[in-house]
C-alpha cells in the first residue's frame, strides 16, 4: 500500500544525496554508471549526462597497476566493502587523490544488483601529509640539532643531528628539561628567550655555548621560533642549533694567519691565477712603496723589473700546473722605479677542495746581503792582486805549517816553485 511518508522519505534521501559534499556514484552490477551527484561533477568535471552510461574507467589515471583493480573487484563482487586511496584523472586531464568506499547493493535474494561508491577528494590533505612527511624527513636527517620543547622547557622532539652534536639519544633527552644541553652561564637567558617566544616573537640567529653529554663544550649557532597550533596559539618552542666549533676555530686560525702575514717584516703578496694582486701586507708596502689601495687589483707583473717582467707569469703557470717553484734571486722594482734585489719564494693557494686558485709570494730584500757579498769579493780580489804582485815574499800557512799560498817573490827567495812548496812545511820538512 502506498504511503505518503515513504515518498517523503525517498525525497529526503534523494535530496541528501544530491546535496552531499562527497561524490556519489551508483553503478549496475556490471559497473556501468547509473547515477552521479553534483559533488561528483564538481570533483571530476564530468556532468551527469557525460558520466551516466559510462564505466568508472573514464577516471582511470594509469597510476595504479591492473592488480589493484583486480583486487578491488574481487572484494566487492564477494559482497564485501572496499575502502582505499587511489589517484584518478579529471575530465581536464589533471590528477587528484581520492579516498573511495564502495559498498555492494543486494536485492531481497542476496544477489548483488549494483554498487554505491562514495568519493572524497583528499588531494590537499595528501599534499599536506606529504609535505609534513617531507619536512619530518628533513628534520630527522638534518645534521643540525632540531628540537622542540614546551613553554616549561620540557624537550618534546630530538633528531639525529641533536644526537650527533650532544651525544644524548632521543630516549635520554625527550622528557628532560632543555637546560640539559645549556652551558651554566647561558641558563639565565633561557627564561627571557622563552618569554619572548611565547609572545610570538622569533629570536634572530645568535651564537651560544652548549654542553655535550661527556661534559665537553660546543659552540653553536641558535635559531628559536614559536610553534603554533591551529588556533594560532604558541604551544611550543623550536630550536635549531648548528655546531660551529670548527668554523670558529677555522676563523680564529685564519685571523691568526692574517695577523702573522700583516705583521710580518717580509713582503707577502697573494695573487689570482691571472696575476691579479688580491693581498698586500705592510712588509710589501714598506718594501715597494705601494699602498694596498694602489696595488690591489693590478697585475703582479708591474712589480718585476723590465728585464724580469715575465717571471711572475711563469711562476704562476708552474704552480697552476702542479709544479713547485724553488726560492730564487731576482730583481723587482719599487713604485718610484728603483730596482730591488729580492729573494722570491712562491707557494700555491688552494681552496677547501684542494684546487689551486692562486699563488702567494714571499719576497725578501737581499740588497744588503748582495752588497756585503760584493764587498767581500772586492776585498778578496784586492788581496789577491796585492799578494801576487808584491815585491816582497809573502806566503800563507796552515796551523800545521803547511804552505797554502805563496807569491812569486817568495818562490824566488825560497828557490822552490809554488807546487813544490805545497808539499813542504814552514819548518823545511817534507809533508808525509
Amino acid at each position: 500500500m502506498y504511503r505518503e511518508s515513504d515518498n517523503i522519505e525517498r525525497s529526503g534521501l534523494v535530496a541528501a544525496v544530491e546535496q552531499a559534499s562527497d561524490g556519489i556514484v551508483i553503478t549496475a552490477a556490471s559497473g556501468r554508471i547509473q547515477y552521479v551527484n553534483p559533488a561528483f561533477t564538481a570533483m571530476t568535471g564530468y556532468a551527469s549526462e557525460e558520466a551516466v552510461g559510462q564505466y568508472p574507467r573514464i577516471l582511470n589515471s594509469g597510476r595504479q597497476p591492473a592488480a589493484f583493480y583486480e583486487e578491488l573487484w574481487r572484494t566487492i563482487r564477494s559482497g564485501r566493502v572496499w575502502h582505499g586511496d587511489l589517484i584518478n584523472r579529471r575530465k581536464d586531464g589533471t590528477f587528484y587523490n581520492e579516498d573511495m568506499r564502495i559498498t555492494p547493493v543486494e536485492d531481497s535474494h542476496g544477489e548483488i544488483v549494483g554498487y554505491i561508491a562514495i568519493k572524497h577528494d583528499v588531494t590537499e590533505r595528501r599534499a599536506a601529509e606529504e609535505a609534513q612527511g617531507f619536512l619530518a624527513a628533513i628534520v630527522a636527517s638534518s645534521d643540525d640539532a632540531i628540537l622542540a620543547h614546551t613553554p616549561a622547557g620540557v624537550i618534546l622532539t630530538w633528531n639525529r643531528g641533536a644526537e650527533a652534536i650532544f651525544g644524548y639519544s632521543a630516549g635520554d633527552a625527550i622528557g628532560k628539561h632543555v637546560s640539559l644541553v645549556l652551558a651554566p652561564e647561558r641558563l639565565p637567558f633561557l627564561a627571557h628567550f622563552t618569554e619572548r617566544i611565547l609572545l610570538g616573537h622569533a629570536i634572530p640567529q645568535y651564537e651560544s655555548v652548549c654542553l655535550r653529554q661527556d661534559g665537553g663544550r660546543v659552540r653553536v649557532s641558535v635559531t628559536r621560533s614559536p610553534i603554533r597550533n591551529a588556533a594560532g596559539e604558541v604551544v611550543a618552542v623550536s630550536l635549531i642549533l648548528r655546531d660551529i666549533s670548527e668554523r670558529r676555530e677555522a676563523e680564529q686560525s685564519r685571523a691568526l694567519l692574517a695577523a702573522i702575514v700583516e705583521s710580518s717584516n717580509g713582503a707577502i703578496v697573494a695573487s689570482k691565477l691571472d696575476g691579479t694582486i688580491v693581498s698586500w701586507n705592510r712588509g710589501a708596502e714598506a718594501l715597494f712603496g705601494y699602498s694596498p689601495e694602489e696595488i690591489i687589483g693590478k697585475n703582479s707583473a708591474v712589480l718585476a723589473a723590465p728585464d724580469c717582467r715575465d717571471e711572475p707569469r711563469q711562476c704562476i703557470m708552474t704552480i697552476q700546473n702542479g709544479g713547485s717553484v724553488s726560492p730564487f734571486d731576482t730583481v723587482w722594482q719599487s713604485k718610484d722605479g728603483r730596482r730591488i734585489d729580492v729573494s722570491l719564494a712562491v707557494s700555491p693557494i688552494r681552496n677547501p677542495a684542494g684546487v689551486v686558485v692562486g699563488a702567494s709570494a714571499s719576497v725578501h730584500d737581499i740588497g744588503q746581503r748582495l752588497q756585503a757579498d760584493r764587498k767581500i769579493q772586492e776585498g778578496e780580489q784586492r788581496f789577491r792582486e796585492v799578494f801576487e804582485n808584491a815585491p816582497v815574499g809573502m806566503c800563507v800557512n796552515g796551523l800545521d805549517g803547511r804552505f797554502l799560498q805563496a807569491n812569486a817573490a817568495f818562490c824566488r827567495m825560497a828557490g822552490y816553485s809554488e807546487k813544490e812548496l805545497f808539499s813542504r812545511s814552514l819548518g823545511g820538512t817534507d809533508s808525509p
